[in-house]
Parts: C-alpha cells; sequence; structure tokens
C-alpha cells in the first residue's frame, strides 16, 4: 500500500459526517445520499495537506456519480451546499 493510499484511508476511517441529510441538488433522496468531499482526498494528498479537510455536501447516488464524471468544482459544490436542507 503507498503513502497516498494509507493517508487517504486514514482520513475515511477519521471521517464522521453525521446523520444523513437531502441531496443538495435535487433535495431529496434522504435515505440514500452519500457524503461527497468538495475538495477529493486524492487531490489534497497531491497538494501536500497534511491533515484532511473533511468539507463535504451530501449528494444522492445519481448526483454523486454525475459530479464525478464532470469534474465539478469545490466552489460550484459550495454554492449548490446552500439549498442542502430543503
Amino acid at each position: 500500500m503507498t503513502k497516498k493510499d494509507k493517508w487517504i484511508r486514514a482520513a475515511r476511517k477519521n471521517f464522521h459526517p453525521g446523520e444523513r441529510k437531502n441531496c443538495c441538488i435535487c433535495h431529496g433522496c434522504k435515505s440514500i445520499t452519500q457524503a461527497h468531499h468538495t475538495y477529493p482526498l486524492s487531490k489534497q494528498f497531491d497538494d501536500g495537506i497534511d491533515t484532511p479537510i473533511q468539507e463535504f455536501v451530501w449528494l444522492c447516488p445519481e448526483h454523486h456519480n454525475k459530479l464525478r464524471e464532470i469534474g465539478i468544482t469545490r466552489q460550484t459544490i459550495k454554492r449548490l451546499k446552500k439549498g442542502e436542507d430543503k
């Protein structure tokens, strides 16, 4: 296992997002939403971050996959997050 893999594994182990909330895009699917890091852990490691930034948004599986496909920016996710509890 590489140093990067170990760092990411430890970051995930120490990640406690709390109670699920609605998807910040469609505002539904609370029971199946997934926490999506606004600053991907792999990028954090590559950028030399020592302590993981555990900033995230809740996304339904469909929107989670779409955002990964298009590589959405942190700024866009932050704007989307403002409506997460609707």
